[in-house]
């Protein structure tokens, strides 16, 4: 996961754009297509990025989806060097959740924060990450 934080505003055209409009997820696709260009290392890599899963605060979702618009943004620039892992679909697919059921059991999705996954979801997270590497046949 990487963009958490990245809710502060952005430069584009000349003046400081605030989050979480449409014009500041394209500035932040930009910063993203630039990181991803120079982690694939012109086509020798792939690059996977977590969307962000949905934070109990009202406020922090608001900023996490327009976080989540930029990297999708960044990803249709970036096809062939940028694989998206739907994080949100997996973990807050109809909104912020604190549980889910596993199998049979049920864990916690995040930490007391309501921010930060929990260790049981992390190891779900990396699961997610290997199946996407063993479907593009990187490993």
């Amino acid at each position: 996961f990487i963009g958490a934080n990245d809710g502060f505003p952005l430069p584009a055209g000349g003046r400081q754009l605030p989050c979480c409009s449409r014009a500041w997820s394209k500035a932040l696709a930009g910063r993203a297509r630039s990181m991803v260009d120079s982690y694939a290392r012109r086509g020798a890599g792939v690059v996977y990025w977590f969307l962000l899963p949905l934070p109990r605060s009202p406020d922090l979702r608001r900023m996490f989806r327009a976080i989540n618009l930029g990297y999708q943004l960044a990803a249709a620039a970036n096809p062939d060097d940028m694989r998206l892992i739907d994080a949100t679909k997996t973990f807050t697919p109809h909104g912020y959740r604190n549980s889910m059921r596993v199998g049979d059991r049920t864990i916690t999705v995040h930490q007391a924060d309501g921010y930060h996954l929990s260790y049981p979801a992390m190891r779900i997270a990396s699961k997610l990450v290997l199946e996407a590497m063993r479907r593009d046949r990187v490993i």
